[in-house]
């Protein structure tokens, strides 16, 4: 694994590991939805154990990972970031 691939990992799992820092990464991914899934995030419930942003109804999440496929290697359809990724999911 090359050095500069490592540091991308622990910078994106500083911010996992981090309340402060997670919160802020899943308000930004939440600042940029379109307004009809945006308005569904009102109450800004973060699951802090699982990563996520929890959705008023319980229907959805916005969901921190790694990278898209982390048991996969880094690719440029699988870019580890240093920021990890914010998925959309449905719960």
């Amino acid at each position: 694994m090359s050095s500069q691939f490592q540091k991308k990992v622990e910078q994106a799992l500083r911010i996992k590991n981090d309340k402060t820092l997670l919160t802020k990464r899943l308000r930004e991914a939440k600042g940029v939805l379109k307004d009809i899934y945006k308005k569904r995030f009102s109450k800004n419930k973060i699951d802090f154990e699982n990563a996520c942003m929890i959705s008023d109804d319980g229907a959805l999440k916005l969901q921190w990972i790694l990278r898209s496929k982390p048991d996969k290697p880094e690719s440029y359809n699988n870019q580890q970031t240093n920021r990890g990724l914010v998925v959309l999911e449905h719960v």
